[in-house]
């Protein structure tokens, strides 16, 4: 049935070229340019112009340091600190943030490598209830921001720069957002602002399993050897190929010996597996408009994002922005007369209404953030860090001299 509130179908035919006028006016007055042949070693990006962080000389250093941070009473974080934190210069300071269910080892392979690039220190935490770290009741993301900024406190560290993967990419620039006065610059690996849920059923299912979950009632199954437990934890993977040889990085430090000697199980929370209450698009899209510093999001062509790429094109590309656009508002047309597409998750097969739905959210989150370079990879899939550390650290290096 049709909305009484809509235009009628012919006038609302006229509405794209209009808006697509103004929409150009506003998304690509702000200095955007994606020119293949002058993009360095074949990562193409799209670049704002904006102040970025500076390279410098850094001693190598081989081995990690293990290190405990008292945030509250019976709570601390884990975490390995890479280099030396002493020293002062904030865009050679980092805090690195792992993904969802890893732990700081999916750093081991990029840090003494950014140590080597210019950067003195790289704090890798464990965030609450994953690697070596202390365990909560529940888990919201949100709690790790303050985490993040406590821990910083006890470093001493009042400017800093930030880096995460997944998840811990979207918390770093969830700080630069609500602490923009201290992050000097911020980098995401396949992260571009938290999957977002509007309020609704969902959410209330989510409060329902939240409260019915009993806490220690979950238990990990154990696998027999760490090698069992790498070959499960590559299964895993959702997004791309991991190889068991890149998930032992992860299971180094995020699986355990059990006391009877009886097998291994996970070092992280069980309680992490509960479907968790998620921000609101207006919140991302607002963390995304407030970041200040300079921000780079670097995404695998077979990885999270794999979606927004099509037709050949480059995301975020300006023949990208205005196909999506297009493609977005005669999906609003049909759905005038077929009902309105659901919102999918990016890796997510759908049907091409619905993809072009999930791909305009991304434009508009685009076009909210300012300071923005959008670096792609042609493969390394989600964990692009872990995979090809070399190649990303090319890009990270490229990006901050």
């Amino acid at each position: 049935m049709r909305d009484s509130r809509c235009l009628p179908l012919p006038l609302f035919l006229l509405l794209p070229p209009v808006l697509l006028s103004a929409f150009q006016a506003d998304c690509f007055n702000i200095n955007l340019r994606c020119t293949p042949s002058s993009q360095p070693h074949g990562y193409p990006c799209v670049k704002a112009s904006r102040a970025r962080g500076r390279n410098g000389l850094a001693p190598r250093m081989v081995a990690a340091e293990e290190k405990f941070f008292k945030l509250r009473k019976d709570f601390n974080v884990a975490a390995r600190v890479w280099g030396d934190t002493k020293m002062t210069d904030p865009s050679k300071l980092w805090i690195a943030l792992h993904g969802w269910a890893d732990n700081a080892a999916s750093f081991d392979r990029i840090a003494p490598m950014l140590l080597s690039a210019g950067a003195s220190s790289i704090v890798c935490l464990d965030c609450a209830g994953h690697g070596l770290s202390d365990h909560r009741s529940f888990y919201h993301d949100i709690d790790h921001v303050a985490d993040v900024l406590q821990v910083a406190e006890l470093l001493g560290w009042s400017n800093f720069s930030l880096m995460g993967h997944s998840l811990g990419g979207c918390v770093a620039q969830a700080i630069a957002a609500a602490a923009p006065e201290r992050v000097v610059q911020v980098v995401g690996f396949e992260s571009f602002g938290w999957y977002s849920q509007e309020g609704g059923r969902k959410q209330l299912d989510a409060l329902k399993t939240m409260c019915s979950s009993k806490i220690g009632s979950r238990q990990w199954t154990p696998y027999e050897s760490l090698e069992a437990c790498a070959q499960r934890r590559a299964k895993q993977n959702m997004i791309g190929v991991m190889e068991p040889k890149d998930a032992m990085v992860l299971v180094s430090r995020g699986a355990r010996a059990l006391e009877d000697g009886k097998g291994y199980v996970w070092t992280a929370d069980p309680q992490i597996m509960v479907p968790r209450l998620r921000c609101s698009e207006a919140l991302v899209l607002e963390i995304l408009k407030s970041i200040r510093c300079p921000h780079l999001v670097l995404i695998a062509r077979d990885g999270l994002f794999q979606q927004a790429f099509f037709f050949g094109l480059q995301p975020f590309s300006r023949r990208w922005c205005t196909l999506v656009f297009l493609a977005y508002w005669v999906t609003r047309i049909f759905s005038v007369i077929r009902g309105a597409p659901k919102r999918i998750n990016f890796t997510e097969k759908a049907s091409f209404s619905a993809r072009i739905v999930s791909m305009y959210m991304l434009l508009c989150r685009y076009r909210q953030a300012k300071g923005l370079t959008v670096a792609t990879m042609a493969g390394g899939a989600h964990y692009a860090h872990l995979t090809k550390p070399t190649e990303v650290v090319k890009v990270v290096k490229e990006w901050m001299q």
